[in-house]
């Protein structure tokens, strides 16, 4: 297969100003680039004229793993649509491997994980049973702390020096397995209680075999600047490039977020320490986040059994009125065995129950035993912006690609990357917004050839046109033409090289 791309005005995701040139792509290899008139026709010609060409964007903090749309819905075209070539998953402390006993029910909040059939343990298996599907866009995971702890300890309790040990194999075998490093979660049940003296002992393991830190906070409301304070100080202590997940202006902390942004900025040249953010004011959040964290309990029979009672009903409705949770705009995002509620909003499906709006959430819970997820306007529009173009922000959509045949997608599945590039170019240059979601979560994730545009690196190429997104090239393939799916199958299984120093 052979591309040539005429005419178009290079963004090299260094944030080197355009550049008018064609591009050679033979096989799945950017061959050449140079001016092309008058050579030997390609297979395919794609004309740019009027067009900038960038590297593919990387989503770095995505939910394709978690609700299993990798097997059901491989294509992921909604991510290509958007630009999107690559996608990291095993976030938030969860991933789909290693499974010491073959066990997914770390994520099933998520997805109906019991009814995949897995037939892998560890995690450079879990990447080779992937290479099956037809992938859309390339793929690469991180190790999920909860994951691998849960299958060592079945409680949220201290870890003996022995049952540190083994989490540290394992995390290890992962990492040299193709995972690109580790993910926490301090903030889930599981993880609230868990000493950060635990994270700095994995991190040595991480640094170790050349990987990347992502996490989910302890606390995203009151304590915010504490929670970030800790992950500040794991990045420095440890070395390793750390990403603090969907970083968000949430109304729980909005007061607090410019100083937290301050704080990251101020330690950059101590720790190469990071953030994600999706720019809209709506999130998808898991129904147990909309219990106070003192509150949730692991087990979903005791998390219920508080609702009945009226002094926790009362701490409830205080925690929403705190962080601005409004019953009023949630809709009903996940419901794993009640796919029938999906799409409804709480009015909808409370005045059909004959509830009010705080128990219809209640009854929800009930109804999915606390396996659901809401959408909810908890965000504050305001304050987006000075996070969207902060210099350590990196943009991820922390969401997956559904089939069309989903009750409900929230706009981060389809949006979030156009909806960043229109509002950057306001206030960045095109090749410094472009640099931020190509050259920069490569560098982050060690990812060799790709993230720029130069002779040998993989072909995944953006054409965009009028500020949207018109093709997409995956591994030297076409797999959007003029804003239409073409191919969807062209991904690869990215494999961390834990030897590769950075």
């Amino acid at each position: 297969m052979s591309i040539l791309i005429k005419g178009a005005n290079i963004l090299d995701g260094n944030g080197n100003p355009p550049r008018k040139a064609d591009i050679l792509v033979l096989k799945d290899k950017i061959s050449a680039i140079g001016d092309f008139r008058g050579a030997r026709p390609a297979e395919t010609v794609i004309d740019g004229l009027g067009s900038y060409v960038a590297p593919g964007f990387i989503d770095v903090d995505t939910d394709s793993d978690h609700y299993l749309t990798l097997f059901s819905n491989p294509g992921q075209e909604d991510f290509l649509k958007q630009g999107v070539t690559t996608i990291f998953g095993g976030m938030c402390g969860y991933s789909l491997a290693p499974l010491v006993y073959g066990s997914m029910e770390s994520v099933r909040e998520w997805s109906e994980s019991e009814r995949l059939n897995v037939d892998w343990r560890t995690t450079k298996e879990f990447l080779s049973s992937l290479k099956r599907m037809d992938l859309g866009v390339n793929f690469g995971t991180l190790s999920g702390h909860l994951t691998m702890r849960q299958d060592i300890v079945k409680k949220p309790r201290a870890l003996s020096e022995k049952e540190t040990k083994i989490l540290g194999t394992l995390l290890e075998q992962s990492l040299e397995g193709g995972s690109f490093g580790m993910s926490s979660s301090l903030g889930y049940a599981p993880g609230k209680d868990i000493e950060n003296e635990e994270i700095i002992e994995l991190l040595k393991v991480v640094k170790a075999g050349n990987g990347v830190y992502s996490t989910h906070l302890r606390d995203y409301g009151e304590d915010l600047l504490k929670s970030v304070e800790e992950s500040v100080a794991a990045a420095v202590q440890s070395g390793v490039s750390t990403i603090i997940s969907h970083f968000e202006p949430y109304f729980a902390s909005a007061k607090k977020y410019e100083k937290a942004l301050k704080l990251i900025g101020e330690n950059i040249a101590a720790a190469d320490i990071h953030f994600d953010i999706f720019p809209f004011d709506t999130s998808v959040v898991l129904l147990s986040d909309l219990l106070p964290k003192h509150l949730f309990s692991e087990n979903p029979d005791e998390a219920l059994a508080k609702l009945e009672k009226p002094g926790y009903v009362k701490q409830i409705q205080g925690f929403w009125d705190k962080a601005g949770i409004d019953p009023k705009t949630m809709i009903i995002a996940g419901a794993p065995k009640n796919n029938y509620v999906i799409g409804k909003t709480i009015p909808d499906f409370a005045a059909g129950r004959g509830l009010d709006l705080r128990e219809g959430v209640f009854e929800l819970m009930r109804l999915t035993r606390m396996r659901g997820s809401v959408s909810v306007k908890n965000i504050d529009e305001s304050l987006i912006e000075k996070g969207l173009l902060h210099s350590q922000s990196l943009i991820a959509s922390n969401s997956t690609s559904f089939d069309s045949s989903e009750k409900f997608v929230h706009e981060r599945s389809r949006n979030t990357f156009t909806k960043y590039l229109e509002i950057a170019v306001k206030t960045l240059s095109i090749e410094d917004a472009v640099k931020k979601i190509t050259s920069v979560p490569a560098r982050i994730f060690n990812l060799k050839n790709r993230g720029t545009i130069k002779e040998g690196n993989v072909a995944d190429l953006v054409l965009i046109r009028d500020n949207k997104i018109k093709d997409v090239v995956v591994s030297g393939k076409v797999c959007l033409r003029n804003g239409e799916i073409e191919n969807s199958s062209s991904g690869q299984v990215l494999k961390h090289d834990a030897k590769k120093k950075r």
